[in-house]
């Protein structure tokens, strides 16, 4: 196969990946061409070889088809997050945590997790919640988190 036949191969299988990016946000494409060339570049400067068996141009193809898995992954990341940015749930957890931030500024304000818990869901912004051992579980998970093991 010559230089020519080579590069219309190449062509036809990045035309035919592009149809797997078509679904995807600008911003992945230019994550998935940043990826790919820095790859390439980075092995280019360092001298490094292709792993055994791949030209160039199949490693790039092998690059690509990972930005694509990784783009979907990020996708369904961003679709997730909007889905819980849409529960009411998931913002009365957030104000719940900047109530605690507070508590924890002044442990005066409650007796304990249990009536700190209480207190929540008496307000207004916690109306879809029902459960107070929910609430206590988020402070341990937040008290965990705020306190590193040594």
């Amino acid at each position: 196969m010559n230089e020519e036949e080579k590069l219309n191969e190449a062509k036809t299988r990045i035309q035919e990946k592009m149809k797997d990016l078509e679904h995807l946000s600008h911003e992945h494409l230019l994550i998935y061409s940043a990826v790919i060339t820095l790859e390439l570049l980075d092995r280019k400067l360092e001298g490094t070889e292709l792993p055994k068996g791949f030209t160039l141009e199949e490693y790039a193809h092998r690059m690509l088809d990972k930005g694509i898995e990784l783009g979907k992954i990020f996708q369904a990341k961003i679709n997730s997050d909007k889905a819980l940015q849409k529960d009411p749930r998931q913002k009365a957890k957030t104000y719940i945590h900047d109530c605690w931030m507070v508590w924890q500024e002044e442990p005066e304000r409650y007796e304990g997790k249990a009536s700190f818990a209480r207190s929540m869901l008496n307000q207004p912004q916690c109306k879809d919640l029902k459960s107070q051992k929910k609430i206590e579980d988020w402070c341990r998970e937040w008290e965990k988190d705020s306190h590193p093991p040594s």
